[in-house]
Protein backbone atom coordinates (compact mmCIF):
# COMPACT_ATOMS: atom_id res chain seq x y z
CA UNK A 1 0.00 0.00 0.00
CA UNK A 2 2.88 2.37 0.65
CA UNK A 3 3.92 1.98 -2.96
CA UNK A 4 0.49 3.18 -4.10
CA UNK A 5 0.73 6.19 -1.80
CA UNK A 6 4.27 7.04 -2.97
CA UNK A 7 3.33 6.63 -6.65
CA UNK A 8 0.23 8.79 -6.27
CA UNK A 9 2.07 11.47 -4.27
CA UNK A 10 4.93 11.52 -6.80
CA UNK A 11 2.47 11.97 -9.67
CA UNK A 12 0.38 14.60 -7.92
CA UNK A 13 3.40 16.65 -6.74
CA UNK A 14 5.27 16.29 -10.04
CA UNK A 15 8.25 14.47 -8.49
CA UNK A 16 8.40 12.16 -11.48
CA UNK A 17 11.86 10.76 -10.65
CA UNK A 18 10.20 8.65 -7.93
CA UNK A 19 7.59 7.19 -10.27
CA UNK A 20 9.49 4.43 -12.09
CA UNK A 21 10.58 2.71 -8.90
CA UNK A 22 7.26 3.28 -7.12
CA UNK A 23 5.36 1.89 -10.13
CA UNK A 24 7.72 -1.08 -10.30
CA UNK A 25 6.96 -1.89 -6.65
CA UNK A 26 3.23 -1.54 -7.33
CA UNK A 27 3.50 -3.87 -10.32
CA UNK A 28 5.53 -6.34 -8.26
CA UNK A 29 3.27 -6.57 -5.24
CA UNK A 30 -0.20 -6.99 -6.70
CA UNK A 31 -2.13 -8.86 -9.34
CA UNK A 32 -3.85 -7.16 -12.26
CA UNK A 33 -7.28 -6.99 -10.62
CA UNK A 34 -6.06 -5.28 -7.45
CA UNK A 35 -3.88 -2.93 -9.49
CA UNK A 36 -6.93 -1.82 -11.41
CA UNK A 37 -9.57 -1.90 -8.64
CA UNK A 38 -7.37 -1.05 -5.68
CA UNK A 39 -7.57 -2.69 -2.28
CA UNK A 40 -9.43 -1.95 0.94
CA UNK A 41 -7.47 -2.14 4.19
CA UNK A 42 -8.90 -1.16 7.55
CA UNK A 43 -11.85 0.45 5.81
CA UNK A 44 -9.68 2.63 3.56
CA UNK A 45 -9.70 2.17 -0.22
CA UNK A 46 -6.22 2.47 -1.75
CA UNK A 47 -6.16 2.90 -5.50
CA UNK A 48 -3.67 4.22 -8.02
CA UNK A 49 -4.66 7.50 -9.66
CA UNK A 50 -5.74 7.07 -13.28
CA UNK A 51 -2.42 8.17 -14.81
CA UNK A 52 -0.55 5.64 -12.65
CA UNK A 53 -3.01 2.83 -13.46
CA UNK A 54 -2.49 3.60 -17.14
CA UNK A 55 1.30 3.56 -16.68
CA UNK A 56 1.14 0.21 -14.85
CA UNK A 57 -0.98 -1.41 -17.54
CA UNK A 58 1.36 -0.12 -20.25
CA UNK A 59 4.55 -0.99 -18.37
CA UNK A 60 3.80 -4.26 -16.62
CA UNK A 61 3.75 -6.39 -19.81
CA UNK A 62 6.93 -4.68 -21.01
CA UNK A 63 8.68 -5.46 -17.72
CA UNK A 64 7.54 -9.09 -17.86
CA UNK A 65 8.78 -9.30 -21.45
CA UNK A 66 12.15 -7.84 -20.41
CA UNK A 67 12.41 -10.51 -17.71
CA UNK A 68 11.59 -13.38 -20.07
CA UNK A 69 13.59 -12.19 -23.04
CA UNK A 70 16.54 -10.49 -21.35
CA UNK A 71 17.26 -10.59 -17.61
CA UNK A 72 16.05 -14.18 -17.14
CA UNK A 73 16.11 -15.35 -20.77
CA UNK A 74 18.52 -18.20 -20.03
CA UNK A 75 15.75 -20.00 -18.10
CA UNK A 76 13.21 -19.67 -20.90
CA UNK A 77 15.47 -19.99 -23.92
CA UNK A 78 18.43 -22.02 -22.72
CA UNK A 79 21.40 -21.99 -25.03
CA UNK A 80 24.13 -24.51 -24.88
CA UNK A 81 26.94 -23.13 -22.80
CA UNK A 82 30.10 -24.41 -24.42
CA UNK A 83 31.55 -25.71 -21.14
CA UNK A 84 28.30 -27.13 -19.69
CA UNK A 85 29.17 -29.91 -17.29
CA UNK A 86 25.72 -31.52 -17.30
CA UNK A 87 23.46 -30.50 -20.22
CA UNK A 88 20.56 -32.73 -19.15
CA UNK A 89 20.49 -31.36 -15.59
CA UNK A 90 20.83 -27.73 -16.71
CA UNK A 91 18.13 -28.03 -19.39
CA UNK A 92 15.78 -29.77 -16.91
CA UNK A 93 16.32 -26.99 -14.37
CA UNK A 94 15.42 -24.38 -17.01
CA UNK A 95 12.35 -26.35 -18.08
CA UNK A 96 11.07 -26.58 -14.49
CA UNK A 97 11.80 -22.90 -13.76
CA UNK A 98 10.01 -21.75 -16.93
CA UNK A 99 7.01 -24.03 -16.29
CA UNK A 100 6.34 -22.28 -12.97
CA UNK A 101 5.76 -19.00 -14.83
CA UNK A 102 4.17 -20.46 -17.94
CA UNK A 103 1.35 -21.95 -15.85
CA UNK A 104 0.45 -18.71 -14.07
CA UNK A 105 -2.78 -16.92 -14.89
CA UNK A 106 -1.04 -13.59 -14.38
CA UNK A 107 2.28 -13.95 -16.21
CA UNK A 108 3.97 -11.11 -14.30
CA UNK A 109 7.71 -11.38 -13.79
CA UNK A 110 10.01 -8.80 -12.23
CA UNK A 111 13.08 -8.33 -14.44
CA UNK A 112 15.05 -7.19 -11.38
CA UNK A 113 14.18 -10.24 -9.28
CA UNK A 114 17.14 -11.17 -7.05
CA UNK A 115 18.03 -14.71 -8.00
CA UNK A 116 19.87 -16.91 -5.52
CA UNK A 117 22.86 -17.83 -7.63
CA UNK A 118 24.15 -20.19 -4.94
CA UNK A 119 20.91 -22.16 -5.28
CA UNK A 120 21.22 -22.17 -9.07
CA UNK A 121 24.84 -23.35 -8.80
CA UNK A 122 23.77 -26.17 -6.49
CA UNK A 123 21.23 -27.34 -9.08
CA UNK A 124 23.00 -26.60 -12.38
CA UNK A 125 26.59 -26.89 -13.42
CA UNK A 126 29.02 -24.15 -12.43
CA UNK A 127 29.66 -22.98 -16.00
CA UNK A 128 26.00 -22.49 -16.88
CA UNK A 129 25.18 -20.81 -13.57
CA UNK A 130 28.17 -18.45 -13.90
CA UNK A 131 27.29 -17.58 -17.49
CA UNK A 132 23.65 -16.94 -16.59
CA UNK A 133 24.61 -14.80 -13.59
CA UNK A 134 26.85 -12.60 -15.75
CA UNK A 135 24.10 -12.24 -18.38
CA UNK A 136 21.55 -11.43 -15.67
CA UNK A 137 23.63 -8.61 -14.17
CA UNK A 138 24.50 -7.14 -17.57
CA UNK A 139 20.90 -7.17 -18.78
CA UNK A 140 19.57 -5.78 -15.48
CA UNK A 141 21.79 -2.72 -15.88
CA UNK A 142 20.54 -2.14 -19.43
CA UNK A 143 16.87 -2.70 -18.54
CA UNK A 144 17.23 -0.39 -15.50
CA UNK A 145 18.27 2.45 -17.81
CA UNK A 146 15.29 1.79 -20.11
CA UNK A 147 12.55 0.97 -17.67
CA UNK A 148 11.07 4.46 -17.01
CA UNK A 149 10.10 4.47 -20.70
CA UNK A 150 8.19 1.20 -20.17
CA UNK A 151 5.78 3.24 -18.01
CA UNK A 152 5.50 5.92 -20.72
CA UNK A 153 7.82 8.21 -18.76
CA UNK A 154 10.91 10.04 -20.00
CA UNK A 155 14.32 8.38 -19.53
CA UNK A 156 16.18 8.65 -16.22
CA UNK A 157 18.34 11.57 -17.42
CA UNK A 158 15.27 13.67 -18.19
CA UNK A 159 13.53 12.68 -14.94
CA UNK A 160 16.58 13.65 -12.90
CA UNK A 161 17.00 16.95 -14.78
CA UNK A 162 13.33 17.71 -14.07
CA UNK A 163 13.92 16.97 -10.38
CA UNK A 164 16.99 19.20 -10.28
CA UNK A 165 15.13 22.03 -12.05
CA UNK A 166 12.21 21.69 -9.61
CA UNK A 167 14.54 21.93 -6.61
CA UNK A 168 16.28 25.00 -8.04
CA UNK A 169 12.94 26.76 -8.34
CA UNK A 170 12.20 26.39 -4.61
CA UNK A 171 12.69 29.46 -2.43
CA UNK A 172 16.03 29.33 -0.60
CA UNK A 173 14.33 28.71 2.77
CA UNK A 174 11.98 25.99 1.46
CA UNK A 175 14.29 23.20 2.56
CA UNK A 176 14.99 24.52 6.04
CA UNK A 177 12.98 23.45 9.06
CA UNK A 178 10.99 26.30 10.61
CA UNK A 179 12.33 27.40 13.99
CA UNK A 180 15.84 26.01 13.49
Amino acid sequence: LRHVLVANAARETDVLALLPTALLFCASTANSASLYDGVVRDGVHYRLVEANRRAIFIGRPKLAHAARSRTQAYFFYPRNVSKCGNPHRCEEFCRIYASVFDGKEDPWMNPFYKISWKAVQSTCCYHCASSWEAQHHQECEIVWQEFPTYFDLPPWTTLLEHLKDSREQLPSNATSIPGT
